[in-house]
């Protein structure tokens, strides 16, 4: 494996994976079980969202039950022009609750974790147009490079330290189709254009703007609109 790779896809150890398996079942066995473990066939959408922004999308939810109980709202910075009949990838994908949704509406989906427990659940109530892979399976996401449209991350980030999260986004560039895609995240939203990384905000917290100064400090991004403290 090059030097380039493995600067890309991040290495994960062993007592890493076991632990968030962990708390994957501590998390299922003190909270609500159903959005995580129901199937995406027995979802229907619920709401249009082609032509909602980004504020409207992250409140918004997208599918209810047969029993017209809805799903948690999206949370995700993006607007649906970047998710309805687009490929979309997700890092830090979890047990599914975002692809199993966004495949209702994606041409395909790509989700990545580092839990082997969430993946499988994931993998066991989502449909055929969405694919999930483990963060060791290195070869693997690599042959992902180049292939999406949007990449997202839902409420992801602030399990990352900042090494963690630049590298992350190192990964979600080279997922990116060519030199123009979209990383709406839930700390940043990043457009990619002309090889140069464009930073804005997604809605207003301290974390958000401490890593977006620190990603000027890097000097590797340029904002495209100003921001302030």
């Amino acid at each position: 494996m090059s030097d380039d790779l493995q600067g890309t896809i991040p290495l994960v150890d062993a007592s890493v994976v076991d632990r968030w398996d962990k708390e994957w079942m501590h998390y299922l066995s003190t909270e609500s079980k159903w959005p995580h473990l129901i199937q995406s066939s027995k979802l229907r959408v619920q709401t249009d969202v082609r032509h909602l922004e980004r504020a409207e999308i992250f409140a918004t939810s997208l599918t209810m039950t047969a029993d017209a109980i809805p799903m948690a709202p999206l949370r995700i910075w993006a607007t649906g022009s970047e998710l309805v009949q687009r490929s979309v990838a997700e890092i830090g994908c979890g047990a599914g609750f975002l692809g199993k949704q966004i495949g209702l509406i994606a041409t395909r989906y790509l989700g990545i974790d580092v839990s082997q427990l969430a993946l499988a659940i994931a993998r066991g109530n989502s449909g055929p147009n969405c694919s999930y892979l483990h963060i060791g399976e290195r070869t693997l996401i690599a042959q992902e490079f180049g292939k999406y449209d949007t990449v997202l991350g839902r409420e992801f980030f602030i399990h990352q330290n900042f090494p963690n999260a630049m590298q992350v986004l190192r990964l979600a560039k080279e997922l990116l189709v060519g030199v123009a895609g979209y990383v709406p995240t839930s700390i940043c939203r990043i457009q990619t254009s002309n090889k140069a990384w464009f930073i804005q905000p997604a809605p207003s917290s301290t974390l958000t703007m401490r890593l977006v100064r620190l990603l000027f400090q890097l000097g590797r991004f340029k904002s495209s609109r100003r921001t302030s403290d």
